[in-house]
């Protein structure tokens, strides 16, 4: 009975140590694939990977990769919303546009582009076209424009590659950029190879906003 009573605070101090060493293990084994995924991904497409310092001269940063493909600016990154146990991170994919007059798109799942959509005063807008009106969801502040903007090029391609199965997978133009993002890391090669497969379907709506007149 007295060694199971000694044990109990050994396994104890074991747990405490053992597991913040484990999620550093974790981190460290995500942040090479990443590294390695960008590093590919870079080669592949033409871009630049740029390294960071270590975080507190210790963690890998994440790298980012960008530069110009198709006469026009492109970039792969990630960023976060909320934060503590609510934070979420994001994979991104931007490409560049000028949008002298402001049009506005976000194209997605109904469950997360309907809070977005109030909250920047967007219509929705169905182009009597199956089965693009019921797979995604658009929301615009330009919907005649974008009704006779999305023609079958742009559409066909969106319903090939898109993941419907991701329900918060969203695209989005706004401001100087067009750009698609999902859940999840970089470490993910498949999460790579999704946006590989939508980058020309960004680049074709990155000519919408340069040809659209409020």
């Amino acid at each position: 009975m007295e060694i199971l009573l000694a044990a109990v605070p050994f396994a104890a101090l074991a747990m405490l140590v053992g597991i913040p060493v484990l999620i550093v293990v974790l981190g460290l084994r995500s942040a090479r694939r990443t590294r390695e995924n960008l590093t590919r991904l870079a080669s592949d497409l033409g871009l630049q990977l740029h390294e960071r310092p270590p975080v507190l001269g210790l963690f890998p940063a994440m790298p980012t990769v960008d530069g110009a493909r198709g006469g026009r600016k492109v970039r792969f990154f990630q960023f976060s919303t909320g934060s503590g146990k609510n934070r979420t991170v994001w994979s991104a994919v931007g490409v560049s546009c000028a949008n002298p007059h402001g049009l506005q798109l976000r194209l997605g799942a109904q469950n997360f582009l309907t809070v977005l959509g109030e909250k920047f005063g967007l219509q929705d807008l169905r182009l009597g076209v199956q089965p693009f009106d019921d797979k995604f969801v658009v929301q615009t502040n330009a919907p005649d424009f974008l009704r006779a903007a999305l023609l079958p090029e742009i559409r066909e391609p969106l319903l090939r590659h898109w993941p419907f199965s991701l329900g918060t997978a969203n695209l989005k133009i706004d401001g100087g950029e067009v750009v698609y993002a999902e859940r999840g890391s970089f470490s993910d090669e498949k999460l790579i190879g999704r946006m590989k497969s939508l980058l020309d379907s960004l680049h074709a709506l990155a000519a919408l906003p340069e040809v659209y007149s409020a």
